[in-house]
């Protein structure tokens, strides 16, 4: 079971809420936090403390997943507002390519040629097409994802992405073939032995299987730049449906991973204090003590904990963080970690 950084939201969330002594100053505490949250995600302005636009790290807590959820969406729907609004600040210039019968037909969706490579039947550069940015996912996602795969007998997410790159190829490359677009995203299937001639080269034997996928879809993908696509990654839905699952989520999973996140968060603090020890002691044995309390703590977390195997953690903790303060030189003077007080600590 994950948690989530010391200097992290939650991190930051929970020193705060571990203030409090009752239950409904906690939950009153978390409501306020929740009106923070739809804020951010009404006025695109991403959650401090959480990284812009990076996938989930499903490593971490569910929460904190779905925090990280919540900023991609804030960062794409921010992005595409924003093309909306000028429209023209990234369009690209207009631009034409000749067919193999000589006709001319409009790019759309073209960013940039690439540098020596031509398409093979017209002659014409290759330009790298705008794609669609892959879907995200946090864990939960990610499994309803693949449940719903599975009974609907639909495309993965892996096969859509491709589709729309392809789509998005021929939009940038009109009269392009299979082996043109394969040049460009999958180079090691186009073979060219040294000393050959780029017309001698030839794709890959598995693209040259019977019933190979990508040439069916290359056939079945009409040319349509990322920009009138369907979304593979829909930041209106997802955000609304992340807002929508963080404040209904039930008390008793909020408050397991908060505790958990407590659990890491106070553990990195006395990892800082034993290193101020270690510099006085090289042979103090203080950081071993706190690696047995992080390894218990581990291997005792999970999903749905009972009362005693939290009674358990937090004895564990409590007899190391004694052990270290006995330890502390006297004249060690409390610092702050990272906008921590560490003397507001008292519980976890």
């Amino acid at each position: 079971v994950g948690g989530a950084g010391p200097t992290s939201f939650l991190g930051h969330l929970v020193k705060h809420m571990c203030g409090f002594s009752k239950m409904s100053e906690m939950s009153q505490f978390w409501t306020s936090a929740m009106d923070e949250i739809r804020w951010h995600w009404k006025n695109l302005k991403p959650i401090p403390r959480i990284p812009r636009e990076e996938a989930p790290d499903l490593s971490a807590c569910m929460l904190h997943q779905k925090l990280m959820l919540l900023n991609c969406c804030i960062a794409r729907k921010a992005r595409l507002e924003s093309r909306k609004k000028n429209p023209q600040q990234e369009a690209s210039a207009p631009s034409s390519a000749a067919l193999k019968d000589g006709t001319k037909r409009e790019r759309k969706g073209h960013l940039k040629i690439i540098d020596g490579l031509q398409m093979i039947e017209t002659g014409e550069a290759v330009w790298v097409p705008e794609t669609q940015k892959a879907p995200v996912y946090t864990e939960e996602l990610m499994r309803e994802t693949d449940e719903m795969i599975m009974k609907t007998g639909s495309v993965g997410p892996g096969l859509q992405q491709l589709l729309c790159d392809m789509q998005a190829f021929k939009a940038a490359n009109p009269g392009c073939i299979l082996a043109d677009f394969v040049r460009w995203y999958s180079p090691s299937d186009w073979i060219q032995k040294e000393g050959e001639q780029e017309g001698e080269a030839c794709l890959s034997s598995r693209m040259r299987e019977p019933g190979n996928m990508w040439v069916e879809l290359f056939d079945k993908a009409a040319p349509l730049p990322a920009l009138e696509q369907n979304p593979l990654f829909d930041s209106d839905i997802v955000g609304d449906m992340v807002v929508d699952a963080l404040a209904s989520i039930a008390p008793s999973d909020l408050f397991e991973q908060l505790f958990i996140v407590a659990v890491v968060v106070r553990h990195a603090v006395l990892e800082e204090i034993a290193i101020a020890v270690k510099e006085g002691d090289p042979d103090s044995n203080v950081m071993s003590g706190i690696t047995e309390s992080e390894e218990f703590s581990i291997s005792t977390c999970c999903r749905g904990m009972s009362e005693s195997k939290i009674e358990k953690i937090c004895s564990a903790y409590e007899t190391v963080d004694d052990f270290v303060q006995k330890c502390r030189p006297v004249e060690h003077v409390e610092e702050d970690f990272e906008g921590y007080d560490v003397e507001e600590w008292t519980y976890i």
